[in-house]
């Protein structure tokens, strides 16, 4: 089946190529007056080069120079966002001129007007990109309690176990060591008992996470109950995985494929291989009821760790205490929230159903685009009541 990628990602280019002309051929109609016929052409040179940067630079990476690459995937990234909003505003201004010439409002006679206009949308696009730039980098902490124990089961303890949720870091070659580095001093100050790892921790290539030692900086952490961690889906598409499942555990993670492990004799936490594995390794991943075994949700509390929360309908059905997901980004950039919101059955935050629990992070990092306009990052801390 990998031949219908062939066409959808032809059809994907074209669409995407279409959409950047209008936006570059809105863009040169309004400053074509300042710009003169030289000033079009690097116009036009400079606005397609920013176009295919992002994918030029992706293809051609193991071929540039570190951190040359880095810096032009960075600045291709941006991009993405900017086409966005770009398009977003030329769009309204020419929904206005449509109501303007339907009206009769003649602006021909008026020559500064499409500069001013085109410098309107260029300086509220830069200030957008400005803020989310700012708020990618500024996570927050968001705080649950989650009771694990069902109401009547006689094993119940009054224990406590303060637990750090961290999903879609993307560490490569955008969410680099300096970023993880501070992800790593604020999980040492908030001193959670146990960490846990929802999934897209690298971002497909594994080189940039082997290049700057990150492993080194991952074993700074020394939560009391471990570390533990799931694949998410953008672990299986570099042709990495194993080397990527390899580091983690150097960096005393323990990845949980389709498979679980009692913690401190308190709940049975569950680790399931992302839904594109079967995909990308022609290998099923096991049923929920097969990972658990003879674990009973009934008497042991269930803790499941699952990348995308597609899956929270048989979690709830089999008792599952408690899913915890990522994957969303909630969006990432406004308004596409509103598509995640539509597309699973929580997109972020706290949804109890039949006495189990699904919390869905909107992430740490950030894919493609290093930018977050649509919502914050975040640290997730949650009480375990057992």
């Amino acid at each position: 089946m990998k031949w219908f990628y062939i066409p959808v990602g032809i059809i994907l280019l074209t669409v995407y190529t279409a959409l950047n002309y209008y936006i570059g051929l809105r863009g040169a109609q309004a400053f074509g007056p300042v710009l003169g016929t030289r000033g079009l052409k690097v116009w036009w040179i400079l606005f397609w080069t920013m176009v295919y940067l992002y994918m030029i630079m992706r293809l051609l990476q193991s071929r540039i120079p570190s951190p040359v690459d880095r810096w032009l995937i960075h600045l291709g990234a941006y991009w993405m966002a900017v086409m966005v909003y770009a398009l977003m505003g030329i769009i309204l201004v020419d929904l206005a001129r449509v109501v303007m010439m339907l009206t009769g409002v003649d602006t021909s006679k008026v020559p500064w007007l499409k500069p001013a206009v085109g410098l309107m949308v260029a300086v509220t696009v830069a200030g957008i990109i400005l803020y989310g730039a700012w708020n990618a980098r500024n996570p927050r902490v968001v705080h649950y309690q989650v009771n694990l124990t069902r109401e009547g089961n006689s094993n119940a303890r009054t224990t406590t176990v303060q637990t750090a949720v961290v999903s879609d870091i993307h560490l490569g070659t955008i969410m680099g060591k300096n970023r993880l580095q501070t992800l790593v001093d604020q999980l040492n100050h908030l001193q959670p008992d146990l960490i846990l790892f929802a999934g897209d921790i690298i971002d497909e290539n594994v080189n940039h996470f082997i290049d700057d030692n990150m492993e080194a900086i991952l074993r700074k952490l020394n939560p009391p109950l471990g570390m533990y961690a799931i694949l998410g889906n953008h672990e299986y598409f570099g042709g990495h995985l194993e080397e990527i499942v390899l580091h983690l555990e150097r960096s005393d993670i323990k990845v949980l494929r389709d498979e679980g492990v009692m913690v401190d004799n308190l709940f049975f936490l569950t680790g399931r291989e992302d839904l594109v594995s079967e995909r990308m390794t022609g290998k099923a991943r096991k049923s929920l009821a097969e990972v658990l075994g003879d674990v009973d949700p009934d008497t042991t509390p269930v803790v499941l760790l699952d990348h995308q929360p597609k899956t929270w309908k048989e979690a709830r059905d089999i008792g599952v205490a408690l899913q915890l997901s990522g994957h969303t980004h909630r969006g990432q950039l406004f308004p596409f929230g509103y598509i995640t919101e539509r597309l699973f059955p929580e997109d972020w935050g706290k949804l109890e159903e039949d006495g189990s629990t699904l919390i869905v992070s909107s992430g740490y990092g950030t894919w493609g685009p290093p930018i977050r306009t649509g919502n914050r990052p975040e640290i997730v801390m949650i009480n375990f009541i057992n």
